[in-house]
């Protein structure tokens, strides 16, 4: 495969790990923040403000904390969140986003209506879900509906 994009295997595989080497603005984004717990964790900073390590580590529910750590440090070096000292002793660090942060938040808002509209909550009712009747109906749901519905 490498070879096929004129790359050597080293580069390509550097590339396959670090991003998606695409000259697109959606391929971009998610090299910003697609890797796996980034959007959950700018989800809890967009809708509850600044939070610090241990209140995303609990927020998250099974993200492993060497996980997290390397995703908020990526997130940090990409100048979507700021950590912020709040204990010198030991230092401590609180999480909030920045202004390239902040601009996310559509981001995160279609995502959400998108996972109402679209998504079905897990079978094992791992995370929040809205109850069927709050939520919107859309062409899944319209399809479902027909075929659960009694015959006459």
């Amino acid at each position: 495969m490498y070879r096929l994009a004129g790359l050597s295997q080293d580069c390509y595989l550097s590339l396959m790990k670090n991003g998606y080497a695409q000259d697109c603005p959606v391929a971009r984004t998610l090299d910003v923040v697609g890797e796996k717990w980034s959007l959950l964790i700018l989800r809890d900073l967009a809708q509850k403000g600044p939070l610090r390590f241990q209140d995303l580590e609990t927020g998250l529910g099974g993200v492993a904390p060497n996980t997290l750590s390397a995703r908020l440090k990526t997130l940090e070096e990409q100048g979507v969140i700021e950590a912020r000292l709040y204990e010198a002793h030991p230092p401590r660090y609180e999480y909030v986003l920045t202004a390239k942060g902040l601009a996310l938040r559509p981001v995160l808002k279609a995502l959400r209506d998108w996972g109402e509209r679209y998504a079905e909550p897990s079978a094992a009712g791992v995370g929040t879900s809205v109850p069927r009747a709050f939520r919107r109906s859309g062409p899944a749901d319209k399809q479902r509906d027909s075929r659960s519905a009694p015959s006459r």
